[in-house]
């Protein structure tokens, strides 16, 4: 029963987290021409990577299908900061970012 209720828990904050995390992503994406590179990585880290970081030790043993949800996120927020398309590779980026992959970032916090 316990299980069941954090599963539960987990999913609605994966859910919660990528439906606003969608939001904030496509608000700064129409305003990344007034802003330098540094400020867009500072108001991503502030906004987008802190959602995705708060709690992530809970997320231990989710199902990967979950886990794809937040990359997913990580992976827009990414390319948002380094001016990529939408099927652009990104995992170089994630590495100039100095940012770890949602599953090294949940094995990270533990």
């Amino acid at each position: 029963m316990i299980n069941l209720t954090c599963s539960w828990l987990g999913t609605h904050q994966i859910i919660q987290c990528g439906r606003s995390n969608s939001v904030i992503i496509i608000l700064i994406s129409k305003v990344r021409f007034l802003l330098t590179k540094e400020q867009m990585k500072l108001i991503v880290n502030s906004m987008v990577i802190s959602c995705l970081d708060y709690c992530n030790g809970l997320y231990y043993g989710i199902a990967e299908k979950q886990i794809n949800q937040l990359q997913v996120i990580q992976n827009s927020a990414a390319k948002l900061i380094s001016g990529k398309y939408k099927y652009d590779h990104v995992g170089d980026d994630l590495h100039n970012l100095h940012w770890l992959q949602i599953r090294k970032r949940i094995i990270f916090k533990i």
